[in-house]
């Protein structure tokens, strides 16, 4: 999976620093590509690439409105003008289930798992 050159270009006007690898991501339930960007400073950025329109209003709505409960998501940071590719901030590679599946069921994992859905409870009704 290759990232389209047109979004490459997006990238770099936004990310002021030199862009050293960009790498693919596997992607989740959707048509939606990801790809880790990565610069000369270490710092790194997430693109997503979707033709689906619709969908990315819908996503980018959604994280601008969770983000005001303070809720540890990944910021959009940019949105192309075709609206088919956003940059996100990169909140790193561990999910709670990869915790899960190296430390088993333990106090810290079950920890992890009740400030999550405490979380999403809460999003629920506020």
């Amino acid at each position: 999976m290759t990232i389209q050159p047109k979004h490459i270009a997006f990238v770099k006007t936004y990310v002021s620093q030199q862009l050293t690898t960009i790498e693919s991501i596997t992607h989740s339930g959707s048509n939606r590509k990801y790809f880790r960007i990565h610069t000369l400073t270490g710092k790194s950025y997430i693109l997503c690439e979707n033709d689906n329109v619709a969908e990315n209003r819908s996503f980018i709505y959604f994280s601008d409105l969770f983000s005001k409960y303070n809720n540890n998501i990944p910021k959009v940071l940019a949105q192309d003008p075709s609206e088919k590719a956003y940059l996100q901030q990169d909140l790193g590679d561990t999910d709670l289930l990869q915790i899960l599946q190296q430390n088993g069921c333990t106090d810290e994992v079950f920890t992890l798992y009740e400030k999550s859905l405490t979380a999403l409870a809460e999003l629920q009704i506020n």
